[in-house]
């Protein structure tokens, strides 16, 4: 998982686990049991961010004759909860957390057969789906996210996809877009991970070559400009090897192409994951 990724899951985790009250270090890791593997050397740190960050509070207590330290999570940390896309953003990005950790690893370690772990996601985006509907009718609103979920094993990939993010394969210059966009026009969704009905996800099966890439995309990200631009821009990413590891290359090309969006006159939220196949 990449770092930056795997980091700004750990902190929205671990908000998670103290946004419902006052809690301790222990009791944050045996919360997340289960949903994300995190130890107490891992979690201080985290906490300490968050602390510096104003996301969190803390005071200690004296607890069975030793100081405690409770954390508590401040206005500006539950903005953080909810600055991914809103509640159900939030709530999907956890569902998926936990399917990836508590399922999917042990049915790739078990071997089973694609359609098995196929499976094993839709039965979770139909829970998903059920408790934001039963969430929205006693808030008396209604709330949804688009949904695109890319595992790659060995040389086959899998795609689970709802909403208007996309997923493009790239093949040489070419950027082929993967998926359908689920909408009404230019903006308004018609399949999601919501509130508003249940939806069987559209799946993708399909092996990356070595040197092929996947990039995954907000419409935000690819709105402004066209898929030419976008397999030009990720291919000449890789021309000089020697001044940049693959992985920084990705992350500048990234960059100019949201820069780009943003002198276009994007005003959306811009998120991209591009993964390339390299053995």
């Amino acid at each position: 998982m990449d770092v930056q990724l795997k980091k700004g899951i750990l902190d929205v985790c671990v908000l998670y686990a103290i946004s419902n009250g006052e809690s301790y270090g222990y009791k944050i890791i045996s919360d997340l049991e289960g949903v994300i593997e995190i130890s107490e050397s891992t979690l201080y740190p985290i906490l300490k961010r968050l602390e510096a960050g104003g996301y969190v509070t803390t005071r200690t207590a004296e607890y069975s004759g030793r100081l405690r330290r409770y954390y508590k999570i401040t206005g500006l940390g539950l903005k953080k909860l909810k600055s991914a896309g809103g509640e159900a953003s939030g709530y999907v990005a956890g569902q998926l957390v936990e399917w990836y950790y508590g399922e999917l690893l042990s049915l790739i370690r078990r071997r089973k057969p694609f359609w098995v772990i196929r499976r094993s996601l839709d039965r979770r985006v139909y829970h998903m789906q059920g408790q934001l509907k039963r969430y929205a009718a006693q808030e008396e609103t209604a709330l949804g996210t688009t949904m695109t979920v890319f595992v790659l094993w060995e040389k086959t990939y899998l795609l689970w996809h709802l909403g208007d993010s996309r997923a493009y394969l790239l093949r040489g210059r070419r950027m082929k877009q993967t998926t359908t966009d689920h909408v009404h026009g230019t903006r308004e969704l018609t399949k999601c991970v919501g509130s508003f009905g249940r939806f069987i996800p559209e799946h993708r099966t399909g092996t990356l070559r070595k040197g092929e890439g996947i990039l995954l995309c907000t419409d935000g990200f690819r709105r402004r400009v066209s898929d030419q631009e976008l397999g030009d821009a990720m291919y000449f990413g890789f021309a000089n090897v020697q001044a940049f590891s693959p992985e920084e290359q990705i992350e500048r090309r990234l960059k100019e192409i949201g820069g780009v969006c943003r002198r276009r006159g994007e005003t959306d939220d811009l998120s991209a994951v591009y993964v390339r196949r390299s053995i």
